[in-house]
């Protein structure tokens, strides 16, 4: 043996041998005139993904090794082994190769085949088409509010801040060489809220000092109509900058996207359906000239939905930016119980939306006693928030809700708790999702298969296995989003070029020049981080109205504080001890420092006037009619009130007593006729008698 002497009581081991290992480099471009080399005139190709498809199924697996280019469209694989290596690129669709042996695209992988992260396998199976029915006119009559933050009363708490981005895997996600770049940047994000600080420094600089951060690239007021979004709340500033903050510490999911700020409630806090449709209505027009990927909604209406129906009002709005790939996602709400009822609030509740429900990003302590009468004793990563809404039919994902720490009001920084907050951690993460899809699939996602993809590459949680509070737990096992794994997960959706290099190393050689020559194929478009911006769209999508889900009893009052106190949104009213007042959406305005919430079922809320004005029933029958006999306006009010005496109850369900619906079917034999009066009698009552208030 080397080193051994004999005789002697020492043996020496050398190693004659020097460990090396080899590298694998070359270059992607556009090899625009298909010659198979690079001419001075051909773009580099920066961003294009490039792997290792050591098992040769032409699919990005979880052990593979990949990269991306970098701007000089160059790649470098080290520190290989010894062994055989099949380099291929990842080819977005409308793409061809002309170099290795001017091979095509290979076929996308179906969903319902790829194995992703620990093995699980997911698909884009679609809910089934439901039954039943809601009218706007049972919709539009319950309040619809901000479900962002709940209150804690009791002794004062220290709140945690920015644990949720390492639970979600945001912070690997980012520091992943792999996906340098893909941080939402070429996509815009819609936050429907109270409106944003709208120079705030987490939303960027003010290059222009027109008083807006640049990369809030439009801002309008729908609830006092005007071009002022400024929110004086406090609540749309935070959901805004978890979504797409660029602050350092305080990073949203998506801190390279525009944004785009709709007010929706007036400085008062209080709006309508209308303001909320004419703002969804402005993303449909808009979609495409802002390219926008997502649009979150950390409203609702203090519902808990269980069941699936079909409702008039914003269903078909959301059904079409659903068909156009504009991901949708709402908080689900802050309505959970002691006695643990199942139900999620609209428009969470909605087939076109994805509902996000909150678990807690780390241990914050406890106890904390909400004022809707659930605690938590104690709390921990992963457990569910006890105020969460939750469903374990409609929840599509859970999401970091409590305590997270963003963009406040003056620039500073606040920090709430609610489904709120966990709702724009997923907005940001679509339009993240959407960049990457975009520069690997050479298209959007679907709204289908983004769920699917958050579902089965999150990690599991249950509802009830650590949770320390009051609450009767439902059991049941959920998705909590996880980013990194999520976007391998789209990568692993990819289809390789079927061009590939087959390389050997040997005792540490270094192999360049393995490159791929790429070109847009007939009416295609490049693909790259930085996505073009497609031409205007300004009519609505053709989409059929989405079904949507029933309701189920109202939920009991909740209160929420919103002060202005940086850090804290839970902060008691002034010289109110530990008691929260509660301020009646009737007097349409807010208190200092609090905001309150009433639902339908409260004797002080403010009812439609009857009976109904003669002249709006005139040309309404008129309208709907054609034979005189059936203009009796004094029969119509007559009908329409006797159904009842204050109108509200007409909201808030269609015609329990069925004298309306008597009267109709007397007066329309056809079915579709009747059901169209009704949409007339309901978009009556929506113009004139509808009122919704933040909470």
């Amino acid at each position: 043996a080397t080193g051994y002497t004999s005789g002697s009581d020492t043996l020496e081991v050398t190693d004659d041998e020097t460990s090396t290992t080899g590298q694998i480099g070359g270059t992607v471009w556009n090899d625009t005139d298909g010659d198979g080399t690079i001419d001075g005139s051909e773009s580099l190709l920066e961003g294009w993904f490039v792997f290792l498809d050591q098992n040769q199924n032409g699919i990005l697996d979880t052990t593979e090794s990949a990269l991306q280019t970098d701007s000089s469209g160059e790649y470098l694989f080290e520190d290989l082994s010894d062994g055989t290596y099949y380099v291929t690129e990842i080819l977005p669709e409308g793409w061809e190769q002309t170099t290795p042996s001017g091979s095509a695209r290979g076929s996308t992988a179906s969903l319902g085949t790829i194995q992703v992260v620990g093995g699980e396998s997911f698909s884009t199976d679609v809910l089934p088409n439901w039954t039943g029915s809601l009218g706007a006119s049972q919709l539009i009559g319950q309040s619809l509010s901000m479900m962002g933050t709940v209150q804690q009363w009791g002794d004062d708490v220290s709140l945690a801040s920015v644990q949720s981005a390492a639970l979600m895997n945001a912070d690997d996600f980012r520091a992943d060489p792999l996906f340098v770049g893909f941080d939402g940047s070429g996509f815009a994000t819609v936050i429907l809220d109270s409106g944003a600080d709208l120079n705030h420094p987490f939303f960027g600089a003010d290059a222009d000092s027109n008083g807006v951060s640049d990369r809030i690239v439009y801002q309008y007021d729908f609830g006092n109509d005007d071009a002022d979004a400024n929110d004086v709340d406090g609540h749309g500033t935070n959901v805004a900058g978890i979504a797409a903050s660029s602050d350092s510490t305080y990073t949203g999911t998506a801190p390279g996207a525009d944004i785009i700020v709709l007010k929706v409630f007036t400085d008062s806090g209080s709006g309508s359906f209308n303001d909320i449709e004419d703002a969804l209505d402005w993303v449909i027009s808009n979609a495409s000239t802002y390219n926008i990927a997502s649009i979150n909604m950390s409203l609702g209406d203090g519902g808990t939905y269980n069941s699936p129906f079909s409702a008039e009002i914003l269903s078909s709005e959301l059904a079409s930016l659903v068909a156009m790939d504009v991901i949708v996602v709402s908080a689900a709400g802050n309505e959970f119980t002691t006695t643990g009822t199942e139900g999620i609030s609209y428009p969470a509740a909605d087939i076109s939306s994805l509902a996000v429900s909150a678990v807690w990003d780390g241990n914050n302590g406890g106890p904390y006693n909400w004022i809707g009468g659930t605690t938590d004793h104690t709390t921990g990563a992963d457990r569910v928030t006890s105020f969460s809404s939750r469903s374990s039919t409609l929840t599509d994902i859970f999401a970091p809700g409590a305590y997270i720490s963003n963009a406040g009001l003056s620039g500073g920084v606040s920090s709430y708790a609610g489904t709120s907050q966990a709702a724009p951690q997923v907005a940001g993460i679509a339009a993240v999702a959407q960049q990457l899809a975009t520069a690997t699939l050479g298209r959007s996602l679907t709204q289908a298969e983004f769920r699917s993809l958050m579902q089965s590459t999150g990690t599991t949680i249950n509802d009830g296995d650590d949770e320390d509070d009051n609450v009767t737990n439902t059991g049941a096992d959920h998705s909590r989003v996880d980013m990194w794994a999520l976007m391998r997960g789209i990568l692993a959706m990819s289809a390789g070029g079927t061009g590939i290099h087959t390389e050997s190393i040997s005792g540490g050689n270094s192999i360049a020049n393995s490159n791929f020559g790429n070109r847009l194929t007939t009416g295609s478009r490049a693909a790259t981080n930085s996505v073009e911006t497609a031409a205007t769209t300004n009519g609505l999508a053709s989409n059929p109205v989405a079904s949507q889900r029933a309701s189920a009893t109202p939920p009991a009052e909740i209160v929420s504080d919103r002060s202005g106190q940086k850090d804290a949104g839970i902060s008691p009213e002034v010289g109110s001890g530990t008691d929260w007042v509660t301020t009646s959406p009737a007097q349409g305005k807010l208190e200092a420092g609090q905001l309150g919430m009433r639902l339908d079922s409260q004797p002080d809320r403010q009812l439609a006037q009857s009976p109904f004005d003669n002249e709006v029933l005139s040309g309404w029958v008129d309208s709907m009619f054609s034979d005189p006999g059936f203009a009796d306006q004094n029969s119509a009010e007559t009908h329409l009130s006797s159904a009842t005496t204050q109108g509200d109850p007409l909201l808030l369900e269609r015609d329990s007593t069925g004298t309306i619906d008597d009267w109709l079917a007397a007066q329309c034999p056809e079915t579709t006729d009747r059901d169209a009066a009704w949409r007339e009698i309901s978009s009556i009552l929506q113009d004139d008698h509808l009122d919704i208030f933040p909470a």
